[in-house]
């Protein structure tokens, strides 16, 4: 069996470099810093980016030192088999097969602006935006074939992935088309992140970096052994028992109860279009899963309820798209029950996933006992003016009920959401490349005030060209997580000068 795959992986490979030609190929090295777990490192980096006919490839060769001269060793990991396979996968900047608009078309790597359908469940992910803390590579797959459409999405292949994704859609009568999709993240507790995968979340884990080890009483251990033997009558207290007794850092997390949670969802759409700017269509979706009963009796302690309920449905019965030159505006009518939130797997879910708060893991399921009945609209538009800067914005204004933590029931409440982004048409400035910023909060009462919530996300993209062989690259990226105690931010910086070989 060895033997068969390796046959079929060289002659892949040989019908491949066979199309081969060097001189297509072109490279960028980087110099400059990122910030990773708060920690800055200087960074230099390789990317190959070689074309071999229908099929891409673009590599990220990255080495990260500290202000000591250490290496950060995490990306460059080859101790175990998914060790390796992980840091193998890690240096795949992307790998494309065909164009956007070809039958076929895959590209692995950064998903920067996802959307499945209409955008009832997916809309706007990105599985980038904890970039360079966790590099992920996802996959976008589109097909057609015998007159219907194939798309699927996944954000990670080096962990378990928060979106699994997969729509069909076809042609149902002159005009007008049909879509299902279906949607999973299967283990949302994944979300916490363990780097070593020794089966102890990074917030549990003594030692996030080392798979051999997690608990730092354990790796003393041998040395209370003498004392035991000692002091204490071994005869009627075993060692095991007392040594769990002393008063030492150990880690109590047991992996047992770190069970899978996954959430899932489908939706249908109807889409009619009137013509080739304007068209009209009617989302449903149904989340899969469960959240707290707050209205239950014996649910008193919200944070310890086991009482639970089946999550929600949202429906759109109209909504209509369309594009007049630069102009690209989209308006939905919106209506949910309870337990129910629209675009779900958004931008921001990878870091809401979920968090360990106060005791708790929390994932954004478990929230959703939150959002009650609930009516609205949702706009977004985005247009090219005067060629000189393209503005987008989104917003969404539902009103109805919410869960009040205070009063213990559902009340009367709004929940709203914003969306931003702004680009400057750089060909019109001498030396800038790109520059870009944006901004999003999802599901609160006023996004206005600008309050920081964990589904808060903003940043930039700043980039110059010093000269035909070197560019300048700045990005920033700020989320912010719960501890319980308050939001923190965190930041994610880049900085680094490319250069071009090519």
């Amino acid at each position: 069996m060895n033997n068969l795959k390796l046959s079929i992986i060289l002659i892949v490979l040989g019908f491949a470099f066979s199309q081969f030609n060097p001189d297509n190929v072109g490279v960028s090295a980087s110099f400059g810093s990122v910030t990773i777990d708060n920690e800055v490192y200087n960074q230099i980096a390789l990317r190959p980016e070689i074309p071999i006919g229908n099929f891409g490839l673009g590599l990220d060769l990255y080495f990260y030192i500290n202000g000591d001269g250490e290496f950060y060793k995490e990306n460059w990991d080859f101790s175990t088999t998914k060790a390796g396979y992980r840091t193998i996968m890690d240096k795949i900047y992307y790998a494309r097969w065909g164009r956007p608009t070809d039958p076929i078309y895959v590209r692995a790597g950064s998903l920067l602006h996802s959307t499945l359908g209409n955008g009832i469940l997916v809309n706007a992910y990105s599985n980038a935006m904890e970039y360079p803390q966790i590099k992920r590579i996802g996959l976008d797959f589109k097909a057609n074939a015998a007159g219907l459409g194939f798309e699927y999405i996944q954000s990670d292949f080096k962990r378990t992935p928060g979106i699994m994704a997969l729509r069909v859609s076809g042609s149902v009568m002159p005009n007008m088309s049909a879509g299902f999709s279906i949607v999973t993240d299967p283990n949302q507790n994944a979300g916490l992140g363990d780097r070593d995968e020794d089966g102890y979340p990074d917030v549990f884990d003594h030692f996030p970096d080392n798979d051999q080890m997690y608990d730092e009483a354990q790796e003393n251990k041998d040395e209370w052994y003498p004392i035991w033997e000692s002091s204490v009558d071994t005869a009627n207290i075993t060692f095991d028992n007392w040594f769990d007794s002393l008063p030492l850092n150990h880690n109590r997390f047991e992996t047992s109860t770190y069970k899978k949670d996954g959430v899932s969802g489908f939706s249908f759409d109807l889409v009619y279009a009137l013509n080739k700017n304007i068209s009209f269509y009617a989302q449903f979706a149904q989340l899969l899963g469960e959240t707290i009963d707050p209205e239950d009796g014996q649910c008193n302690d919200i944070v310890n309820c086991d009482v639970k309920t089946n999550l929600g449905q949202g429906f759109v019965p109209i909504g209509m798209q369309s594009t007049f030159g630069p102009l690209n505006f989209k308006a939905e009518c919106r209506v949910n029950s309870r337990n129910f939130l629209f675009n779900y797997w958004d931008r921001s879910y990878d870091v809401t996933r979920a968090v360990y708060s106060e005791g708790q893991i929390i994932t954004r399921e478990s929230q959703l006992y939150k959002y009650g009945k609930m009516s609205g609209i949702y706009a977004e538009m985005f247009s090219n003016l005067f060629n000189v800067i393209t503005l987008g914005a989104g917003y969404q204004d539902l009103v109805g009920e919410q869960w009040n933590e205070s009063e213990m029931e559902y009340i009367e409440d709004s929940n709203r959401s914003l969306k931003a982004m702004m680009e400057l048409n750089t060909s019109i400035v001498p030396k800038l490349k790109k520059a870009q910023i944006f901004y999003m909060q999802n599901n609160v009462k006023n996004p206005f005030d600008f309050d920081a919530t964990p589904s808060t996300v903003y940043g930039f993209d700043l980039s110059l060209q010093m000269n035909n062989s070197m560019i300048l690259v700045y990005k920033s990226r700020t989320t912010f997580v719960d501890t319980g105690s308050g939001v923190e931010p965190v930041n994610s910086a880049q900085f680094e000068t490319q250069i071009l070989f090519n």
